[in-house]
This record gives C-alpha cells, sequence and structure tokens, in this order.
C-alpha cells in the first residue's frame, strides 16, 4: 500500500471540530455515486495542508485496509498560473502503479484508464493548493469508497451541489494561538512578560503559520526582550504603514538576523 504522508507536525493545535466534522462525514457518506470530498479553505498560513494530512492519517488507522493515501500538490503543476490535469493525472497513474510508458497520450484516455484504476479501490486523495472546481473534477477518483481532501484558499463554489463537505478554517482564537506559540517558544520567556507574549499572538492574527515565524524568531533570539521587538517592530509600521501578517514577521526575522549578523561582525573585529 503507498502512504504518501509526510511525517505528523511537532506542533499542531486546536482543529478539533473540524477534524470531528470530517470524520463524522465520512462515517455518514451513502452515495452510490461518487466519493466524498472533504474541502478545506481558507487563506494561506492557517494550517490547512497539516490538517488534510492529520485527517488522511486518522482516516488511515480508523480504516486500515484503505488501498493508499496519495497526494498531490497542484500549485507544483502549474505553468504561468495555468494547471494541466493531464498531468496530474499521469502523477497519479505513477503513484498507481502504471508504469510511464503505458499511461494513454490522449486526455480522454487517461481520464478512462484513471476511472479504470480507482473504480474498485478504497483511496484516500489530498490535492492540495487547489484554486476551480474544474481542478478537481477531472481528478476524482471512480469509486464511492474513496475520499478526497482539498484545499484551497476560498470556497470552491463550482463543485456540484451536495459533492463536497465545506470545512472553512477561521484563525485562531488567542487562547490557541498561545498555546501554540508556547509551544514552538518553549522555556518561560512568554509568562516572563505576558503583556507582550498577548501581544505578539495579536500581531500574529490567529494564523498558524505567522506563529510559528514568531516563535523560531523569540526561540532564536533569547537575549533580545520581546517588549523591544515589539517597539521596534511597531516604529517600522507606522513608518512605512505596512499592514499584513507575513510581510510583518519577514521584517521581524530580517531585523533580528541583522542584529545576530551585526554582533558576530563586531566580535570578530575585536577579537581580532
Amino acid at each position: 500500500m503507498r502512504v504518501e504522508l509526510p511525517p505528523e507536525p511537532v506542533y499542531f493545535v486546536n482543529r478539533d471540530d473540524e477534524r470531528e466534522r470530517a470524520l463524522r462525514a465520512v462515517t455518514e457518506w451513502r452515495s452510490r455515486s461518487r466519493p466524498l470530498v472533504l474541502a478545506l479553505s481558507g487563506p494561506g498560513g492557517l494550517g490547512k495542508t497539516e490538517l488534510a494530512d492529520l485527517i488522511a492519517r486518522t482516516l488511515l488507522d480508523r480504516y486500515p485496509f484503505t488501498d493508499g493515501v496519495l497526494s498531490v500538490d497542484l500549485d507544483d503543476f502549474r505553468a504561468d498560473g495555468v494547471l494541466d490535469p493531464g498531468d496530474v493525472l499521469s502523477q497519479l497513474l505513477h503513484s498507481l502503479d502504471v508504469a510511464p510508458d503505458q499511461v494513454q497520450t490522449q486526455y480522454a484516455a487517461r481520464c478512462r484508464q484513471y476511472w479504470n484504476r480507482t473504480s474498485d479501490a478504497k483511496l484516500d486523495l489530498l490535492l492540495d493548493n487547489a484554486r476551480y472546481a474544474s481542478e478537481v473534477v477531472p481528478l476524482l477518483p471512480a469509486s464511492v469508497g474513496s475520499v478526497v481532501i482539498v484545499t484551497s484558499h476560498g470556497p470552491l463554489h463550482d463543485l456540484e451541489a451536495g459533492a463536497a463537505v465545506d470545512l472553512a478554517l477561521p484563525p485562531l482564537e488567542e487562547r490557541a494561538a498561545m498555546e501554540l506559540l508556547e509551544l514552538i517558544v518553549r522555556g518561560h520567556r512568554l509568562a516572563a512578560d505576558p503583556q507582550a507574549a498577548r501581544a505578539v499572538v495579536r500581531l500574529c492574527d490567529g494564523l498558524p503559520a505567522a506563529l510559528h515565524v514568531a516563535g523560531r524568531c523569540v526561540r532564536t533570539h533569547r537575549l533580545r526582550p520581546l517588549s523591544r521587538i515589539l517597539a521596534d517592530l511597531q516604529t517600522e509600521l507606522d513608518e512605512k504603514g505596512v499592514s499584513g501578517v507575513e510581510h510583518i514577521w519577514d521584517t521581524v526575522c530580517e531585523r533580528a538576523s541583522a542584529t545576530t549578523a551585526e554582533a558576530a561582525t563586531s566580535g570578530t573585529a575585536t577579537n581580532g
């Protein structure tokens, strides 16, 4: 059995409601004509891919007779923003043990080949970074026993009504965000300055990706007070009128890295 899943994330919190809804949907699925589609949607940085992997791993543990877990990042198959589903089908057929020279050349024939290979299979298929339902539909396995987990930045409105369970991910609430930040930072730095810690959480705006970046910055630069990071950052943001979490923490890390580099250079000069 092929299982195309990465190791579980080291730090992951919350999302229990979404996981429970997904597992309940699998248990209750009764269609006789198509597989279940779980559509995880939300802006970048919310942890959709990690959640999709965790759901797939849970399904694998709960239903060990699954025929395989296949995973495709659709962004890897885009050229100038355009996806050729035929290329993705080739990858999926390869994962289903079809030799490259046996993959059908014509797109329609390749679709039939894929449907034939998946007609009796019970697969968990992860499709990451979908943009439109039209990208997903050609990749659906033919078996009703399969589960397709799709991640996208927004809802796939043009999927056929009733064909998908929409799981829109909200930002983490402050308590969960603080829990994640504490797991990443480790030690007592956040507890020593709870006001600054809450300010860091608010800057991250509930995005796990931003919390990961912030946590790594805080953990790496242990001698730099949280309040100083916030003060320097706030001044720069006010001067430039910058908004956006990803840019905020890119700026923090660049400044912290520059400070470290200057300190190293200064130390080398002194030793010389």
